[in-house]
């Protein structure tokens, strides 16, 4: 079991928290987390962008694509359209650009108690070497293979 630091808009943790987003969806240009780095039973630790941890959640099942064509893209999010609970805007001009896709699964989203962490980069998905504490340093340092040692 991995633990994972994803970071979020609030209104997309109010939805999971609700029940009405099951589904989380990564779209990238680039292979990085959570592509092929998250696995069925994996603790994803919920942040919205500079605030405290809020949630935790267990992945119940993955589903990774690397889609050729818009079209192929389509194809792959199409039947999860309405657990992922995406504003519209969330695909506009994504088409073309996208070469990893990622659907997550959520088994279950619990609220906790906020906690702080010390992440001062852009990363929105950071695969952590351990559970978080409060007052954890994340560092962008962190190599990507390998969560825990530096780069």
């Amino acid at each position: 079991m991995t633990h994972h630091l994803v970071v979020l808009k609030y209104v997309y943790l109010e939805a999971m928290l609700r029940g009405t987003k099951r589904i989380e969806c990564r779209l990238g240009a680039t292979r990085k987390p959570p592509f092929a780095r998250v696995a069925t039973g994996d603790l994803l630790w919920f942040k919205s962008p500079s605030g405290p941890i809020l949630a935790l959640g267990r992945v119940g099942w993955c589903k990774f694509a690397q889609p050729a064509s818009p079209a192929a893209l389509t194809l792959f999010l199409k039947p999860h359209l309405r657990l992922i609970q995406a504003e519209p805007e969330f695909f506009n001009n994504v088409n073309g650009r996208v070469r990893y896709a990622s659907l997550i699964f959520l088994d279950c989203v619990v609220r906790v108690t906020p906690m702080i962490l010390r992440k001062r980069d852009q990363r929105a998905w950071v695969v952590l070497p351990r559970a978080p504490r409060p007052g954890m340093s994340l560092s962008s340092g962190l190599s990507r293979n390998c969560p825990g040692k530096r780069a």
